[in-house]
Order: structure tokens, then sequence, then C-alpha cells
């Protein structure tokens, strides 16, 4: 089995990706796509009544499966550990809304795996966007 089947087989066995409906759409070296449709129990009620997807279900976890597992496709052997990241939100996601998580990695370094996050909704329309810088594990 090479890497990313490995990858691929590993992501379905997520138990907190199973939790909330993440679906890896797209695997390849160095990027990973996986969609997610905002479920009920992932939202917060506003004043007027819609369920808005709490911030760290989208940052903290859709954004970093995508960024991890594009950051472990980029590499041989390993798991990526989070040492930083930042995001920024400019809309919202509704809940039943389906958004997709993007992640490419930018650079490799002896020490740092550095990769983008961007969030769409099906119509292109940027929900969140970010930046994740992983330890580049010693093999």
């Amino acid at each position: 089995m090479d890497r990313l089947e490995l990858l691929m087989t590993r992501f379905a066995t997520e138990s907190l990706g199973k939790k909330h409906g993440l679906i890896l759409e797209k695997l390849r070296e160095g990027h990973a796509v996986i969609r997610y449709t905002a479920l009920k129990e992932d939202c917060v009620i506003n004043d007027k009544g819609q369920g808005i997807v709490q911030g760290g279900v989208i940052g903290g976890v859709l954004a970093d499966f995508a960024a991890v597992y594009s950051a472990m496709s980029a590499i041989p052997a390993g798991h990526t550990p989070l040492m930083v990241c930042n995001f920024s939100m400019p809309r919202p996601t509704l809940e039943n809304e389906t958004v997709f998580a993007e992640a490419t990695v930018i650079n490799i370094s002896k020490s740092m795996i550095s990769v983008t996050v961007k969030i769409s909704d099906c119509n292109s329309k940027l929900k969140c966007e970010g930046s994740y810088y992983f330890g580049n594990p010693k093999l």
C-alpha cells in the first residue's frame, strides 16, 4: 500500500471526522480536499434563529483535517504535529450548508511543513482561510 492509499484508509477510520461527517474528496501529494455539510449539533443559534457552525468546528476540525492530511501526504512517513495555526472567517457557515476545505502544502523545510487552507461553499464563496504550520518528523 502506498502512502496516499494508507492515508485514505486512515482517514476513513478517524472517529472525529466521522462524528462531523467529513468526507475526503481528494488526496494527492501535498493537497487534500474535504467536504463537510453543517450538522445541527455543530451550530450555535444567532439572534435571527439561524444555525451557524461554531468556529472551532470550521477552523479546529475541518480546516485542521484538510491541513494535516495535505501535510502528511507530502512526506514519506510519519505524523505531522501541529505547531501553529491561524485563520479568519469572513463569512459564516450555516446549518445544512455544504463547504469544501482545500489544503495545499506551500513549503517543506527540514523542521516545518507550511500549509494554506481555504474553505469555500458550492459557489466558491470564501468562508474561512488560514495557515497551518506542522513539525516535519525526523525519520
